[in-house]
């Protein structure tokens, strides 16, 4: 029972410690926006760019979350190509790209059934990301069952 209640209050001062990690930094201009900003980019230029391309370009190191934000960029911009779509990068980096939350992430991760419950006090977006999460988490645990 001790064990329980210590391991508790870790998980607490654990949310509260990654919460602060979410807030949104899209005041300082990051290095994906830096890099499309600076190059007009046709769809098949983005699509065959890397992360490591923009590294050497702009000379900053992307962050857990840019690399995530560009990833999810590169995978809906395939789609709507394919689709015939216009997919414009830098507005969708501009508007609702930087919505990843890394501590509501963590909290479905570590913590699936209760961090999903103490991510939905914290709204949406951290719940969104605590189920994708707990949905990562899962995947990792029959992954290293099956191995």
């Amino acid at each position: 029972m001790k064990y329980i209640i210590k391991s508790l209050a870790f998980s607490i001062c654990f949310l509260f410690s990654a919460n602060a990690f979410a807030v949104n930094t899209m005041a300082n201009q990051s290095a994906v926006e830096t890099y499309l900003f600076q190059n007009e980019l046709e769809a098949n230029d983005f699509l065959s760019l890397s992360t490591k391309d923009i590294r050497k370009a702009t000379q900053k190191r992307l962050t857990f979350k840019e690399h995530i934000v560009f990833r999810v960029m590169k995978a809906k911009m395939f789609l709507k190509v394919r689709n015939g779509e216009e997919f414009d990068a830098e507005e969708y980096y501009k508007t609702g790209a930087s919505d990843f939350n890394i501590g509501g992430f963590l909290l479905g991760f570590f913590l699936p059934i209760i961090g999903n419950l103490i991510a939905l006090l914290f709204g949406g977006n951290a719940f969104k990301w605590s189920l994708i999460g707990t949905l990562t988490s899962i995947i990792a645990g029959i992954i290293a069952w099956i191995l």
